[in-house]
């Protein structure tokens, strides 16, 4: 119930914001359009700016759970690529909003939020890496910065042109267009074999403010979608401890991997997962 809240809170904020612009929209208004007080308003977040930086990781958790959705729907890796992309168009064709508060407001909230949009960059960045490795090959690897750059820049045009101009389109017609001018950029890169213009290793290597607040961010995130996971409550609670087993050990000054490599083997089996475990056990390898 309190998490419907929140998300009710999410979202109505989110239509005044690209309808009457974030600075002016009110929490009044939020709260009234939500259905809540302006006390339980509070209870969820600090303030507006608060509110924003969690619609952006609102919105990220739903992206990645469409994408780990559409990973167990095929074995052909560039045509799941496609049907990720495709789902990434359909998600924003639905909630437009987002899209217009991206690219109407100018919004800058110092630290808290460049956090967020460096680690949601992040994640992109090695989702298309995973993706394009599985599809052409370790052979990419020095011009996957540039590649990544190129995706981001072709799925930004199309959802600045389809936010200011509501364009009405076809996601999966959209998606095979992206992901074949992409299948194009790589196929001239690796014939030609350029210099790699921008090093991967740049990004690869990007952490945010700290490892630890890395790990702490990573492990929120598995414990909110464990609770929007369909298992039975014993799985559910099992899990949890998993996880709180795991957050302590990371605190340790000299954590054991043994015993995060035995928690993370737990958590395998669930593929809806993989993305944060994957992210922890990189951590671990460092």
């Amino acid at each position: 119930m309190q998490e419907d809240k929140r998300n009710k809170l999410i979202e109505e904020s989110m239509k005044l914001f690209s309808e009457k612009g974030f600075h002016e929209t009110s929490i009044q208004e939020i709260v009234q359009n939500s259905g809540v007080s302006k006390g339980a308003f509070y209870l969820y977040f600090d303030s507006k700016d608060d509110l924003l930086v969690a619609i952006f990781d609102y919105y990220t958790a739903v992206i990645i759970e469409k994408l780990q959705h559409v990973n167990r729907g095929t074995n052909d890796p560039f045509q799941r690529m496609q049907d990720q992309v495709a789902e990434i168009f359909k998600l924003f064709r639905d909630h437009k909003e987002y899209l217009l508060v991206h690219f109407r407001d100018k919004i800058h909230l110092g630290n808290k939020l460049d956090d967020v949009i460096i680690r949601v960059h992040k994640q992109s960045y090695e989702w298309v890496r995973e993706s394009l490795l599985s599809i052409y090959g370790e052979e990419l690897v020095p011009y996957m910065a540039d590649i990544a750059i190129n995706f981001d820049g072709i799925m930004a045009g199309y959802f600045k042109w389809i936010a200011i101009y509501d364009f009405v389109f076809d996601p999966d017609q959209l998606a095979e267009a992206t992901v074949r001018k992409i299948d194009t950029i790589v196929k001239q890169l690796l014939v030609e074999k350029p210099e790699p213009i921008f090093d991967p290793s740049t990004i690869e290597g990007l952490n945010l403010t700290s490892e630890s607040s890395n790990v702490e961010n990573i492990l929120a995130k598995l414990k909110q979608y464990l609770q929007k996971m369909k298992l039975p409550k014993g799985k559910k609670e099992h899990l949890s401890e998993v996880i709180s087993v795991m957050k302590e050990e990371f605190q340790k000054e000299e954590p054991k991997a043994i015993i995060i490599n035995s928690m993370l083997e737990q958590i395998q089996p669930y593929s809806e997962l993989d993305f944060w475990r994957k992210q922890l056990e990189n951590i671990l390898q460092k």
